[in-house]
């Protein structure tokens, strides 16, 4: 005996609804539990025992343990989607807590966050230390209305107290620089090589006090206001050996304690040194 399907029943009205009534119910049901996974979860991850309630820091000598801890608690407040708090331990906003530091304190190097427990974390920093003046005048930085430390790549991180004498070299530049804090008055690389050729100039008898940053053009400032003047794009390399060899130039040594005497040296032309003397008194 065969039965033979006409499809009749399966294309039914009542069974078509059936269906679709079946289908709303399983929707429902996995929506539901879906809900309250969700729930479940936000619930979970609100908990008051994975929340970070503590911040230390570590590495710091000029920035106090207070102001840090605050800067990095305040980049922890709200929620994510208005539901999960920022201070989850699973989930906290590392890179902002690091990136909110850098930018309130130019004078952390360098910066690295992480947990120490599941209620805190720890922030290890290192401080930029001061190399040199930054100023509004290279010549009298003594009037200058405000300074500003240098590290040794040319990074311009705190304000500096006033000071008396010459306890740091001190760096201008011919436009200056607005909001110094968080600048550099030169690329790294160039700022570096610059140096280095001012410390070069101690060897060969010359008192660097101050440097005028130009856009073409460096100043290096000596005793009595005296200058020598290179060209910003030229190598230091070969200024230097320039300059030795001028000194070393018979009637340069007939001068007699000639870098004491000069008002200006001008080395911007490539194997030339133009050269004037104080006027005597």
């Amino acid at each position: 005996m065969k039965i033979v399907s006409t499809g009749a029943t399966l294309s039914s009205p009542e069974y078509q609804k059936k269906k679709k009534k079946e289908r709303k119910r399983k929707l429902i049901v996995f929506s539901s539990v879906v809900f309250a996974v969700l729930i479940a979860t936000v619930l979970l991850l609100r908990l008051e025992q994975i929340q970070i309630s503590q911040i230390s820091v570590e590495g710091n000598e000029v920035i106090s343990d207070e102001k840090a801890a605050v800067v990095a608690r305040d980049a922890l407040r709200g929620n994510y989607l208005g539901l999960i708090p920022r201070t989850n331990a699973l989930f906290y906003p590392k890179s902002q807590v690091k990136e909110s530091l850098s930018r309130e304190f130019p004078r952390f190097s360098s910066i690295e966050v992480k947990l120490s427990s599941i209620n805190s974390i720890k922030v290890s920093v290192t401080e930029r230390e001061p190399y040199a003046l930054y100023c509004s005048s290279a010549e009298r930085p003594q009037d200058a209305s405000a300074c500003f430390f240098l590290d040794k790549g040319g990074f311009i991180f705190d304000e500096a107290p006033a000071f008396s004498g010459t306890v740091y070299f001190v760096y201008a530049s011919e436009q200056y620089i607005e909001s110094s804090l968080g600048q550099e008055l030169m690329l790294r690389s160039e700022f570096e090589e610059f140096a280095d050729f001012i410390s070069q100039l101690e060897l060969l008898g010359f008192q660097p006090l101050a440097a005028l940053v130009g856009k073409e053009d460096l100043v290096v400032v000596m005793p009595e206001q005296a200058r020598l003047i290179v060209k910003r794009e030229d190598e230091f390399s070969g200024i230097y050996s320039n300059l030795e060899a001028f000194l070393n130039n018979e009637s340069i040594r007939e001068q007699g304690n000639f870098i004491e005497k000069f008002s200006e040296l001008d080395l911007r032309t490539r194997n030339k040194v133009r050269w004037s003397l104080k006027e005597q008194i």
